[in-house]
């Protein structure tokens, strides 16, 4: 089977005779259109630029809530040490956000790491936070679980994220901040930070939500502990990106699934996949922080004037080949992990919702 790859935006076309290759094609169709597009405009719109006096208090129950269901559904919250990587780029500065519209949900950690912190009495951990004097949220945490958890007003995108690597000596008046934790040093990590639309950076940088997404990742992969678990957000499984991540997840996880919130995201592309059991020893592992480093080098120094380049089709082969993506086994990996699931009661549910395109119509399922 023959499949023409666009390496910027498409998973394959034409029209695959896989059913699982259909689907996710059909999904990439979906959130194309115009009708979609329209509906979702709107919803950034009220996201950018208003705001109730009550939105913190209001996030802070969805986000709990949100938490809850998900770990009813899925049983993966079990820490002694956990990691909030919480609001990075933040809505605070912009205002209001709405239910399906989302990208933080309560501030600078809070609404998960309360959970985590109520559900697993004897647990400690840390959280890292924009600071609010570049646009980040407060603590909202409740002040009886303040001393149990260690709050970093940094911005991770701030931190050398590939220290064995050598910087550009033009930039060596650049502060990059250590990573502010010992290696493999959390039994729980969340990866949940969020991309800020309005950022000025965003005109020099319109790769910021990829270079996000690669921080909090390596981030999170260097703070997990051997067997610990990882919870983290990603979106668009149709993306190729996203597949790559996903197997690549598989690979260094003993238990991995995909687990999508009823309380938050509910029309959107994001979900949460819960990594158990990472093996940090394994080459898979090594192999993967390395790919992950290359990709941060490359977004935050290369290019013509040295403030970093958006990736190549070709560099996110090392995060995942391609080839085994659309192997036999990478097809039936994302149809069983990311498109199947496991169904917890008529109102949680594992993976991500699409819009798929028919023929005339765009419909969820």
């Amino acid at each position: 089977m023959h499949l023409e790859v666009d390496p910027v935006k498409t998973v394959a076309k034409p029209e695959p005779e896989d059913p699982t290759e259909k689907y996710l094609n059909r999904a990439l169709q979906g959130w194309r259109s115009g009708i979609i597009q329209d509906h979702f405009e709107h919803q950034r719109n009220q996201a950018d630029y208003n705001k109730h006096d009550d939105t913190d208090v209001f996030w802070a129950s969805k986000m709990y809530d949100s938490m809850a269901q998900m770990n009813h559904v899925g049983r993966f919250v079990r820490a002694k040490r956990f990691l909030d990587i919480g609001l990075v780029w933040s809505f605070a500065v912009s205002g209001y956000v709405t239910i399906d519209e989302c990208d933080d949900t309560r501030c600078c950690p809070g609404g998960y790491a309360t959970y985590v912190m109520r559900a697993c009495p004897d647990s400690t951990g840390m959280g890292i936070s924009l600071p609010v004097s570049e646009g980040g949220h407060g603590p909202a945490i409740p002040p009886d679980l303040l001393p149990r958890i260690e709050l970093k007003m940094h911005d991770l995108m701030s931190y050398d994220l590939a220290p064995s690597k050598p910087k550009p000596y033009s930039l060596a008046g650049l502060s990059l901040s250590r990573v502010p934790f010992k290696p493999n040093s959390f039994d729980f990590v969340i990866c949940d930070g969020h991309y800020l639309r309005l950022s000025p950076d965003n005109d020099r940088r319109p790769w910021n939500w990829t270079r996000l997404l690669i921080s909090q990742l390596l981030l999170g992969l260097r703070a997990v502990s051997s067997g610990g678990s990882m919870f983290i957000k990603l979106a668009h499984v149709e993306r190729p990106l996203t597949a790559r991540i996903l197997l690549a997840l598989c690979r260094i996880g003993n238990h991995v699934r995909t687990i999508k919130s009823q309380h938050i995201h509910v029309y959107r592309g994001s979900f949460y996949v819960s990594v158990q059991g990472v093996r940090t020893e394994s080459d898979e592992y090594d192999q993967l922080l390395k790919g992950l480093e290359r990709l941060w080098y490359v977004m935050t120094f290369e290019g013509r004037d040295g403030y970093g380049r958006d990736i190549t089709w070709e560099e996110q082969d090392s995060v995942m080949p391609w080839t085994d993506v659309m192997s036999p086994h990478g097809i039936v990996t994302i149809r069983i992990v990311a498109l199947e699931g496991d169904r917890g009661g008529p109102t949680a549910e594992s993976g991500p919702r699409m819009w798929v395109a028919g023929e005339d119509t765009v419909a969820m399922i």
